[in-house]
């Protein structure tokens, strides 16, 4: 029979009252199932719980009084009218200069019952955030809070090493529990870092003698004189000709030795320029978790970057890469 000095729920409210609270056991009979039934209601009440308690054998039965918590099952009932919602990047890339702050922009959407927890973390890129970036706090929005303005040091380290990223990894949870907050999903921002003492991408220089038989308005960046659907400058970091038609280099799929996807890429060392991996667990890309990688350091004007699936929570069954184009 519930038990009202522990229960949380209302009956006739929260649950349909059981009407006869008795379980009868035929002979040879050992284990006995009912049903409770809830109701729901509109009402934001917050998690709230039904318990039943053992009593009153009879026949000859007897409780077992050793473990008085054996005698008693709960019904946790998580209330689905709250809405905490769930935090995002109000951008999707930040640009700053090394010895400035950046100032970050989170927006809460789809409710904002209860507080939510922000978990920021470094998702790879080509900076280091032991030496590249101060300390990060980790904001709380409180009830009826949507949107703050995180502020996050860039250090100067006088040291001439051309433009940088690196990305960041947002996830929300709810404090408390309860509600339509459903699965976290993490939200990702790019963060380019420009030197303070900014080195110009090669482009210009590799564009005047790869390009120099098409017309200047050719020559750009954005432009793409051989048709084949690749930019100049995606040309230019993958080091195909730009006046011959090409197909994008194929990417190679590996795995690691704890199952998690790799894509391995070899690419320009050039600061115009930076790529990121998306890993998802189906083609809604509504659940995607983003990677900046791991970058080797130059070799021959090339370097090496490893992208890893680390998403441990959804493995990806897709993947994409997102380059993007840094120079003005």
């Amino acid at each position: 029979m519930p038990d009202s000095n522990f229960a949380t729920a209302t009956p006739g409210l929260d649950f349909v009252p059981v009407s006869d609270g008795t379980l009868v056991f035929p002979p040879g009979e050992t284990t006995k199932c009912f049903t409770v039934t809830v109701i729901d209601d509109a009402v934001k009440e917050g998690d709230e719980a039904i318990k039943f308690r053992l009593r009153n054998p009879q026949g000859g039965a007897f409780i077992d009084q050793s473990d008085p918590w054996a005698l008693i099952a709960t019904v946790n009932i998580q209330d689905n009218d709250l809405r905490p919602g769930r935090l995002i990047f109000a951008t999707n890339q930040v640009s700053v200069r090394e010895g400035q702050d950046a100032q970050l922009l989170i927006q809460r959407l789809d409710g904002s019952d209860g507080s939510l927890f922000a978990d920021i973390r470094f998702a790879g890129g080509s900076a280091d955030p032991n030496t590249d970036l101060g300390p990060l706090n980790m904001p709380i929005f409180n009830e009826g809070e949507t949107q703050k303005v995180l502020t996050l040091p860039v250090r100067a380290d006088g040291i001439v090493e051309g433009r940088e990223v690196i990305v960041l990894s947002l996830m929300s949870y709810s404090m408390g529990g309860g509600g339509n907050q459903g699965p976290p999903v993490p939200a990702t921002l790019l963060l380019v870092i420009e030197d303070d003492a900014p080195v110009s991408s090669g482009f210009t220089n590799w564009a005047g003698v790869a390009l120099s038989s098409v017309s200047p308005a050719e020559r750009t960046a954005a432009a793409d004189p051989d048709h084949d659907g690749i930019p100049n400058w995606v040309e230019f970091i993958q080091g195909s000709n730009p006046v011959q038609s090409n197909s994008p280099p194929a990417c190679r799929l590996e795995f690691n030795a704890f199952g998690q996807a790799q894509i391995p890429l070899s690419l320009s060392d050039d600061g115009g320029f930076t790529v990121v991996a998306e890993f998802s667990p189906d083609l809604s890309w509504t659940n995607v978790y983003a990677t900046g990688g791991t970058w080797s350091e130059p070799v021959n004007a090339m370097r090496q970057v490893l992208f890893t699936d680390s998403y441990d929570n959804q493995p990806a069954r897709f993947i994409r890469l997102r380059y993007y184009w840094l120079e003005p």
